[in-house]
């Protein structure tokens, strides 16, 4: 069964404020919220599952963007240089 989340519950667990929150679900930058009701102003829950997923992409996609090691920077700088490694013209 399906885990729900209120707003003030999944705001806290992104660490932003809940009004932020529905900014980013009505941007399209965070999951869609669930509404239990007809109104405007009716509650909303978010599935615990998409936000998990959610926070598992951002931080996939932040390992992917984090900088490579001095160590591993110059062995790349090394191999695309037209000098070999080591050799002094």
């Amino acid at each position: 069964m399906r885990r729900l989340l209120s707003k003030k519950e999944t705001a806290a667990l992104i660490g932003v404020h809940p009004e932020h929150l529905m900014r980013l679900a009505r941007q399209g930058k965070f999951c869609q919220a669930i509404k239990l009701g007809d109104g405007a102003g009716c509650a909303v829950r978010f599935d615990q599952a998409e936000v998990d997923a959610w926070i598992e992409k951002r931080a996939l996609a932040r390992s992917a963007d984090a900088p490579l090691p001095i160590a591993a920077m110059e062995r790349l700088l090394d191999s695309v240089s037209s000098t070999p490694a080591g050799v002094t013209p």
